[in-house]
């Protein structure tokens, strides 16, 4: 079995309350065409930066996961970090 292989990650917004860069993590759910189709935060940061956060993540693409040549279904943990613009 092969692991999903991100093809685009967009960033969530800056987040002008915070200074620095910002990590947090995420457990996604890769479907078989390489698209999320379930994210949740692990490290939350915050309420209103986690939806932005949760967004973005929902626009990510992947190369699928894959069973020999078969594209499979993969929960994977991934990190998110940005700047922000405090």
């Amino acid at each position: 079995m092969t692991r999903p292989k991100i093809l685009d990650q967009p960033v969530p917004p800056p987040d002008h309350s915070r200074h620095g860069r910002v990590e947090t993590n995420a457990q996604v759910t890769v479907n078989t065409v390489g698209a999320v189709s379930n994210a949740e935060i692990v490290g939350s940061v915050g309420p209103a930066q986690n939806a932005a956060i949760l967004a973005a993540l929902k626009k990510w693409r992947f190369e699928p996961a894959r069973c020999g040549a078969e594209p499979v279904v993969a929960d994977i943990y991934v990190t998110i970090g940005y700047d922000s613009l405090y």
